[in-house]
Order: C-alpha cells, then sequence, then structure tokens
C-alpha cells in the first residue's frame, strides 16, 4: 500500500524511498561500506587530508581458496603508490559474540621505517569510572599469508574463519566497519584517528548498511568439468 498526504498545495510523492543495493559478490568481494570521495568525514574530524589513510570503501568476501575456509577483507584507501607511511594502521571491525569483548579486527600495521604486517585479534572496551569506553586491541596472530596491499590503494586481508568464531552461512558480520590511524598503538580511540566509515555526525557519508552474511566458500567453488559423453560403439553387419 501507499501513503500520501494531501492538502491545499498538493500530494506528497507516494515514495520516496532510495534503493542502495550492494555492489559486488561474496567470491571477489561485497562493497560494505563506500565513503563520499571528497571525505567529508575525515575533514569534519579535523584530520589531515593523507591519501594513503583516506578509506574509499571495505569490502567483505569468502573466496574459494582450493576448499579453505576463510574470510577476506578488503579496505580501498585513495592511494598508496606513494609508499605506506611509519607506524600507522589500518583497521577493519565487526561485532560477534564469539568475540571476548564483542568485537574482531583484521588489519595491516607499519613500525617506524614503514615496513608492513598483517594481524588479526579481538577488541574489548574498559570501563573508565563508569562514564568513558576505552577500546583496545589484543592482538591474537598474523592473518595468512595471502594478506598484501598494492600501489593503488586495496589492502586486503585473510584470515581462517575458526579463527574469529567461526561464522556459519547465515550468520551475521555485524556492523563491519573501517578505520585508519597515524600511529601504531592498540587504543581504538584516538586523537590519530584519520579516517572511518561509521560515523554519520555531520553527513550521510556511507552507504548501504554495514552487514555481512555468511555464504559460504562453497558457493564460489569452481563448476566441475562436464562429463564426458561416452562414443557410440559401431554396429556390426551380421554376415
Amino acid at each position: 500500500y501507499k501513503v500520501v498526504a494531501t492538502n491545499r498545495i498538493g500530494s506528497s510523492a507516494p515514495n520516496n524511498e532510495i534503493s542502495a543495493p550492494y555492489i559486488g559478490d561474496t567470491c571477489n568481494g561485497v562493497i560494505i561500506h563506500q565513503n563520499d570521495p571528497t571525505h567529508p568525514e575525515a575533514a569534519a574530524a579535523g584530520a589531515g587530508q593523507v591519501p594513503q589513510l583516506l578509506i574509499d570503501y571495505e569490502a567483505v568476501a569468502e573466496p574459494y581458496l582450493n576448499g579453505a575456509n576463510e574470510l577476506m577483507f578488503r579496505m580501498k584507501v585513495s592511494d598508496l603508490s606513494a609508499g605506506l607511511p611509519p607506524n600507522s594502521r589500518w583497521r577493519m571491525v565487526w561485532d560477534s559474540f564469539a568475540s571476548p569483548g564483542q568485537q574482531f579486527y583484521v588489519g595491516m600495521t607499519t613500525d617506524s621505517s614503514s615496513t608492513p604486517t598483517f594481524e588479526y585479534g579481538t577488541i574489548a572496551t574498559a570501563v573508565v569510572g563508569l562514564v568513558l569506553g576505552v577500546p583496545q586491541e589484543t592482538k591474537v596472530g598474523p592473518a595468512d599469508a595471502a594478506s598484501n596491499y598494492k600501489s593503488d590503494g586495496t589492502i586486503a586481508i585473510f584470515v581462517p574463519k575458526a579463527a574469529v568464531g567461526n561464522p556459519r552461512p547465515g550468520d551475521l558480520l555485524g556492523a563491519v566497519n573501517g578505520r585508519t590511524f597515524a600511529d601504531n598503538t592498540t587504543f581504538e580511540r584516538s586523537t590519530q584517528l584519520i579516517d572511518h566509515t561509521f560515523v554519520k555526525a555531520q553527513t550521510d557519508n556511507a552507504y548501504p548498511t554495514a552487514t555481512y552474511t555468511i555464504a559460504g566458500n562453497n558457493v564460489c567453488a569452481p563448476a566441475p568439468p562436464p562429463t564426458p559423453t561416452p562414443t557410440p560403439k559401431p554396429k556390426h553387419s551380421p554376415h
């Protein structure tokens, strides 16, 4: 049904809903959040326009990797062709009751010489004085060796599902979001936060919703080769 308001000026639009479908697929990556190209969210936070730390989008996938049960998280920043900045963090975070602190993260970190490492872990929020929560990372281990970054700004992190709660088909990864920091501490609340995909205080700059539904890696398995058609044997005429 439709609801239309009518007064002496006229009638309202019967439907002003705008569809924002997901882009991509579970094999190559479903884009969960996409920021405005001008990055108003970073400007609103007073952050400098550092292209290596400005998030264009983030995506989640379950590629078929010879039967491995893996998740792939991808973050696209504006540009990495000038190299990685030192002492920086790129993080992708999601909600899960399987985490001791109800959040998991994966990410890339650089040291003082800009050497990157890839990791996964948990985030827990300690309460200070019953007022302020202080989210802090606890690294659990290195991400899979396939994790990498490219000069075009693409960062891909691979992690076994068993390491992050072993989500099954139909389970949800909630509130998937990206964050970048100009530091390599373990604090998620930091004055060195550069960009994010989760704050809407200044502008509704990210879309669509931030939930990913597990589909299963086997959905992306290659199709089996066709069964060969048997060649009929020739019939011999009776003598």
